[in-house]
């Protein structure tokens, strides 16, 4: 004779450990980005209280203040002759500010491999004029090298802000 069990829908403990190592993994990062965006405000502050002629924006979005810290050091501008380390640094930086958006505004599940690794799927609909809905997926490998990469590049981009700030 055979029985029949009901399959529980619960949590099992991989995919709970996965589930709060991807959520530790995109908190990480999303502070990562939340201080270059306080770095990149302050630096804009002390550029105007410099300079109050330099006609330096100090927007409200994070893209807009990435833009206007590149502006502000573009050659002819008030603070260009002492840019050089911070356009490299930004540089540097630019190919990982796409992931922000998908960090801070995606939807997300995390699935669960054999070996206890970890995938999270995501679904993002951009602001401004392209508002095509992307979808992609990150593991838990690929994440880590984001999140050591990011902070490499936030802690020298930062100190390096601050320093530019104060001189």
């Amino acid at each position: 004779m055979t029985i029949v069990q009901p399959i529980s829908p619960t949590l099992g403990a991989a995919h709970q450990n996965a589930l709060d190592d991807a959520n530790r993994w995109r908190g990480s990062c999303v502070e990562k980005f939340a201080r270059i965006d306080q770095a990149v405000a302050t630096a804009l502050e002390a550029m105007v209280a410099k300079d109050p002629s330099a006609k330096v924006r100090t927007p409200y979005l994070f893209g807009q203040r990435i833009a206007a810290l590149r502006a502000a050091l573009q050659p002819g501008q008030p603070f260009a002759a002492k840019s050089g380390p911070v356009l490299k640094a930004l540089d540097k930086l630019e190919p990982y500010l796409p992931q922000r958006n998908i960090l801070v505004h995606a939807t997300g599940s995390v699935w669960v491999k054999a070996r206890g690794e970890w995938l999270w799927l995501y679904c993002v609909t951009p602001s401004g004029r392209n508002r095509v809905q992307e979808k992609g997926s990150i593991d838990s490998t690929e994440a880590l090298g984001i999140e050591k990469k990011l902070g490499s590049l936030c802690h020298s981009f930062c100190d390096l802000l601050r320093n530019f700030s104060a001189s």
